[in-house]
């Protein structure tokens, strides 16, 4: 472990950065947890309110990016954008230690803009550390992505504890506190990010600055508005396609023609990520039902929470994995062994379709009650957790590769939408997948859980195959 951490071997900063963006997703994570329980306990909302208000969250983390990847990138520059939206997100969580339904709009729009806008700046910052350092630049975006998860998993494990003694007030105040934290670090380690802030030779002036902020605090009204009518939470994705399509023209027609080549390529591999995300966003709806119901779900002599799966057993087979891959990573990229970024998200693809196909395969083995055995699901979640490592770190990673300074914070966000994308279209997949009819017994649900999870799991494969003979059509860029 020292070897593979070896600080000689990452440039100055990188360290701090992971500090940081473990600190803000394991805040984000304790938010996350709660959200629902707290507009059911504390507001008295239906269940339907609750779930809409935080599918509606999750679409605000991946779409306020697209605007906010623009505004750092153009306006204010990454670390000062960075900066005032850890601030923005302090300041929600604050706002949301007043128990009424207003400031809890008010706060969650707050946070929802300062975290999703901070996180996506701070991943520019990263690639920017690592852009002269290629053997590096992979297994150093898994290492971050994985302190991400292991902060999730922490969180996670910790916040119905922190609710029960403390509250949900003190959860809100120690999530702030993360935050604060996280900030202060940036701050004492903000000479290492100084010199790659202004790589894309952009002056910020002040009036740059105060347009920008005004463009930040514009957004604020417009997460309220989505919050109080979570129903709308789709059409706000379709928007935000239009817009990110939008930037992602105007990027191309500005562009050198190599650098078009690259955009063409980031266009092609977001658009096969987008459907990665769609199978991968079944988790917390789809499988959890299927755990809940069909899923024999006791391990030696403990009966594991269907909810649990996702929430913890996700981030635990991340935290597990992406230091196995952290490591193959570096190890293949110091060899220039490294399969190219098409290939690398056919894997991704391919390894989601045989997680499918696996719980597919799963319901032919049920007992006599229609139950089937934990360990087909732990087998499905350790190649979910494989596949989403050969996809997300990957795409973190590609952007400052395939577009030009001046516009990574675009194309971050343009990255960070198509997991949005995905989340917003698997609610259609959602709805031919639950079983309609009177009873919930796994004997008469299996049937259409297993054929559904084969048709996502052969479509899977079926585009990993495409991408791969794509490939070798595309630019080899070892990303």
């Amino acid at each position: 472990m020292t070897t593979f951490l070896n600080r000689s071997k990452f440039p100055r900063g990188f360290f701090s950065l992971l500090c940081i963006l473990t600190m803000t997703m394991a805040g984000f994570a304790l938010i996350q947890g709660l959200l629902s329980v707290y507009c059911i306990e504390v507001f008295d909302l239906p269940e339907k309110t609750a779930y809409a208000i935080y599918g509606a969250f999750i679409i605000s983390i991946f779409a306020a990016p697209v605007i906010g990847g623009y505004i750092a990138g153009q306006l204010l520059g990454y670390l000062f954008t960075t900066i005032t939206c850890l601030l923005l997100a302090v300041t929600g969580l604050y706002i949301l230690c007043f128990q009424t339904l207003t400031h809890f709009y008010i706060g969650l729009a707050f946070f929802c803009v300062g975290n999703s806008i901070a996180v996506a700046s701070l991943y520019v910052l990263l690639g920017r550390l690592l852009n002269n350092l290629p053997k590096i630049r992979t297994g150093a975006f898994t290492i971050a992505y994985t302190c991400m998860n292991c902060g999730a998993l922490a969180a996670l494990m910790a916040s119905s504890t922190a609710i029960r003694i403390w509250g949900y007030q003190s959860t809100f105040l120690i999530s702030a506190i993360l935050f604060m934290v996280s900030l202060f670090v940036l701050l004492m380690n903000i000479r290492h990010y100084i010199p790659i802030n202004q790589q894309c030779q952009t002056t910020y002036t002040m009036p740059k600055r105060v347009i920008g902020i005004t463009a930040l605090l514009l957004l604020l009204p417009l997460e309220v508005a989505l919050f109080d009518h979570p129903q709308y939470r789709h059409d706000v994705i379709l928007v935000m396609v239009v817009i990110g399509l939008g930037f992602l023209t105007s990027m191309w027609l500005k562009a050198p023609p190599e650098q078009r080549k690259k955009l063409v390529i980031f266009f092609i591999v977001s658009a096969f990520g987008i459907f990665f995300w769609t199978l991968y966003a079944l988790e917390p709806s789809v499988l959890k039902i299927f755990v809940q119901r069909n899923v024999h779900r006791d391990l030696a002599s403990f009966s594991v929470p269907a909810s649990d799966f996702f929430s913890m057993v996700n981030p635990l087979s991340i935290v597990i994995l992406g230091t196995l891959f952290s490591v193959m990573w570096l190890r293949l990229d110091k060899h220039r062994r490294s399969p190219t970024l098409p290939y690398k998200f056919a894997i991704g693809i391919g390894l989601v379709g045989l997680a499918f196909l696996v719980l597919s395969a799963s319901t032919y083995f049920a007992d006599t009650q229609g139950l089937i055995s934990i360990e087909w699901v732990i087998g499905c979640y350790l190649l979910l957790g494989a596949a989403e490592l050969f996809i997300s770190p990957i795409g973190l990673s590609m952007v400052g590769q395939l577009t030009a300074p001046k516009n990574e914070g675009t194309a971050m966000g343009l990255w960070l939408l198509s997991n949005g994308v995905g989340s917003s279209l698997s609610f259609y997949l959602t709805k031919i997948t639950v079983y309609t009819g009177q009873t919930t017994n796994p004997l008469n649900t299996n049937g259409l859980y297993g054929y559904r999870f084969c048709e996502f799991g052969l479509a899977a494969l079926a585009l990993a195959v495409i991408l791969s003979l794509l490939s070798p059509k595309l630019v080899k860029i070892p990303v």
